[in-house]
């Protein structure tokens, strides 16, 4: 990425300012959420990169949840976006994949290969070799390879898994040289909306057993906890009801022999 061309071009306008709980129904597979964060690695990055984010991961919709997936300083991982987003310690932005784009993207092949890379470690050492490489304004392009990756950014990792999908997030960088501010100025993404976490909390609280005196603590196995399903947390999982059995019919007489 050449970063002195992403400091002069023009970011999208942030659409509006919307609650989470209210929008995730619009998510699909494919979307993204981008962070600028108030940690001193969030700012080390966006200041290399001179961008206004420093942090990206993919959404996904998977059996009725919003799934974010996302390379952290834990590895790659899977998570729950109403998780991700109440606990992000900043601003975060959901940007839809362009109708354009969407209409030769597969959902399924793209998941699919996404879940292979889960629980590559992050790549701490390629994050500062970008760095450096940004700061002395040098190529940072490498051939693509389809080879599993032993180390990934939050950039390697998001951009890995649309470069499989036949969509370059910054062609002249390659997958190695993707910011995140590549992926606002990408084209590939629109619309983007600030959210902000309208469950009071209850989103990203771990999960807790309510004792009979009321206090909170942390489930033990074989205990009954709390679910979040996204937009509101029960004290337990709803089971369906069972069917109810159909009333015995009556037998005709049976005539003799």
């Amino acid at each position: 990425m050449n970063s002195a061309s992403a400091k002069s071009r023009p970011y999208p306008a942030v659409v509006a300012s919307s609650r989470y709980q209210e929008i995730r129904d619009q998510i699909q597979t494919g979307d993204i959420l981008l962070f600028n964060g108030r940690r001193w690695l969030s700012h080390v990055i966006e200041g290399i990169s001179h961008s206004r984010y420093s942090h990206v991961a993919f959404l996904t919709r998977w059996e009725g949840r919003i799934i974010a997936m996302q390379a952290d300083l834990r590895g790659v991982e899977v998570l729950p976006a109403s998780m991700l987003v109440c606990r992000y310690e900043g601003n975060v932005e959901w940007w839809r994949l362009d109708e354009a784009h969407r209409l030769a993207f597969n959902g399924r092949d793209f998941l699919d290969r996404a879940l292979t890379l889960v629980g590559i470690k992050y790549g701490y050492l390629s994050l500062l070799w970008l760095g450096v490489r940004m700061m002395l304004g040098l190529s940072v392009y490498r051939r693509f390879s389809h080879l599993r990756p032993s180390t990934l950014t939050c950039s390697q990792f998001v951009s890995y898994c649309y470069k499989n999908e036949g969509l370059d997030i910054n062609a002249k960088a390659g997958v190695d040289g993707t910011s995140p501010s590549d992926f606002a100025l990408s084209g590939l993404f629109t619309q983007p909306h600030q959210l902000y976490d309208g469950s009071d909390h209850k989103a990203c609280e771990e999960i807790f057993v309510t004792t009979a005196s009321g206090k909170k603590t942390r489930k033990k196995p074989g205990q009954t906890a709390s679910f979040w399903n996204g937009k509101e947390r029960s004290d337990s999982r709803a089971r369906p009801p069972a069917p109810a059995l159909a009333p015995p019919t009556s037998s005709p007489p049976v005539s003799g022999p």
